[in-house]
């Protein structure tokens, strides 16, 4: 990692206590985190706790991540905001299920605000996304898109259909999600490694980014001992574009193993 992110992540430490001075530390062997914590892995857990991007739009400041004792992300926060470059935030209703996300900007504006509503299986079917807004008046933004979502077997999204609006003007199309029998979303530009996705250490990752691979779509610099990347090379992530970035986890044993 460069000096100058270094010391950026330094002097971010004194935000980084403030979201995170409620979490609670995990320790295996307790019923109610048995029962709350994502384990996408049969034999390590890991959850990202920040990302580092460099390129266009991309200064090298971080994103932390902050979570809740049920190991859902509830914030990705950074210091230098702006349109391309939100705060992440995310709300759950008692079930843990996502009810809403939102990118905030500045000056009490929003980038993207998320309504989600849920099948009879409980998953999220139906996503009304307000566009570039008032944060105290979402749903009278200028741009509204209404999301289905369909899933297969495996719980993933195959199929998403997208009735837009601008005004008066109406738009409708659908995007299907298909995958190989290496459970990878098959792409005709992908080249994948074999190690495990990113987007695999939460569920909310897969959902928001619509990919639910086994893999990652890009040979990734170095990788830690869990098989996750850690410096990666030209890609994009819920952050936005970079060309390259770090990303640094905690992880620790699975309940389960």
């Amino acid at each position: 990692m460069k000096r100058h992110s270094l010391f950026i992540l330094s002097n971010f430490i004194g935000l980084l206590l403030i979201f995170s001075s409620c979490q609670k530390n995990l320790e295996a062997g307790k019923a109610d985190e048995v029962m709350g914590t994502p384990l996408p892995s049969a034999t390590t857990y890991c959850r990202v706790d920040y990302i580092v991007s460099h390129g266009p739009g991309s200064d090298g400041t971080p994103w932390f991540v902050v979570y809740d004792e049920f190991e859902n992300p509830t914030a990705m926060i950074t210091i230098n905001v702006g349109f391309g470059r939100p705060n992440h935030f995310f709300k759950y209703d008692h079930w843990h299920r996502m009810i809403e996300y939102r990118q905030e900007v500045h000056n009490g504006l929003f980038q993207e605000w998320h309504f989600y509503g849920f099948d009879l299986n409980g998953r999220i079917a139906y996503d009304s996304v307000y566009f570039m807004g008032q944060i105290s008046d979402p749903r009278n933004a200028p741009f509204v898109r209404y999301n289905t979502l369909e899933y297969d077997n495996k719980g993933r999204i195959i199929r998403e259909g997208q009735r837009s609006y601008i005004d008066n003007f109406a738009s409708i199309f659908w995007i299907d999600y298909v995958y190989n029998a290496q459970g990878n979303l098959m792409s005709p530009s992908a080249v994948y490694d074999d190690k495990v996705n990113l987007n695999r250490t939460n569920d909310i990752w897969q959902f928001l980014l619509r990919d639910y691979s086994m893999n990652n779509r890009f040979i990734a610099v170095s990788y830690n001992t869990s098989g996750y990347p850690v410096d990666l090379p030209n890609f994009g992530w819920i952050t936005g574009g970079f060309t390259y970035a770090q990303v640094g986890y905690t992880c620790r044993p699975s309940h389960y193993f």
